[in-house]
């Protein structure tokens, strides 16, 4: 979606990492350059964790596509 509106990809950082080597949970944000807005994503792998945070991002995008005409 990003690309097809000629938006740069997003960028991911953790922000958190708790919990034993065997167990630990995963904090990721995601970052779209020139969007104020950011997405969120908890999970136990980095991967979900980071899907999560494109979802919700995403969701932002598209809405605040739908609020802005």
């Amino acid at each position: 979606l990003l690309q097809q509106q000629k938006l740069p990809l997003p960028n991911y950082e953790i922000i958190q990492v708790t919990g034993k080597s065997h167990a630990q949970t995963f904090t990721i944000r995601c970052i779209v350059q020139g969007f104020e807005q950011f997405g969120t994503g908890i999970g136990n792998t980095r991967r979900k964790a980071e899907q999560l945070a494109a979802y919700e991002m995403l969701s932002l995008f598209q809405s605040n596509k739908a609020h802005s005409g």
